[in-house]
């Protein structure tokens, strides 16, 4: 199964007019849009696919282990070649494991700016941060 790609629109702020005819509340529901579909991107499809695909490729180990195991006990319990084998297979898989829990971490971690209003002049921040200032 492969894990679909991310199709959430990104550029919803953009798209709106330079000024916008928006309730505070519309204006701010389109600044979190393309964050929450991002974020239910990653948690409804990225990690159930993930998921799904660890499940199939230790399903899979698993029953070819078990089925060598069966026809080859002898063999299994007394080739350390075969033995040493099987545990580096393991070892990678355990290390593609780890490389795509690194990756899903580097995916999610700071991925939304802080966005803040105010009537002052910004000050602070960091570099991206979104600052709406309102004047009354």
């Amino acid at each position: 199964m492969a894990i679909s790609q991310c199709s959430v629109d990104t550029s919803v702020i953009s798209q709106l007019a330079d000024k916008p005819a928006l309730t505070s509340a519309e204006l701010k529901a389109s600044f979190d849009e393309a964050g929450t579909g991002i974020k239910n991107y990653i948690n409804n499809t990225l990690l159930s696919g993930i998921t799904s695909e660890i499940t199939t490729a230790v399903n899979t180990l698993g029953a070819t282990v078990t089925s060598n195991q069966t026809a080859n006990n002898t063999r299994f319990n007394t080739d350390e070649g075969y033995i040493t084998t099987l545990q580096t297979k393991m070892t990678t898989v355990e290390g593609n494991i780890t490389s795509i829990n690194s990756s899903i971490s580097s995916l999610s971690s700071g991925k939304q700016k802080v966005i803040s209003v105010g009537t002052t002049t910004p000050s602070g921040g960091s570099d991206g941060d979104i600052y709406i200032q309102y004047f009354t």
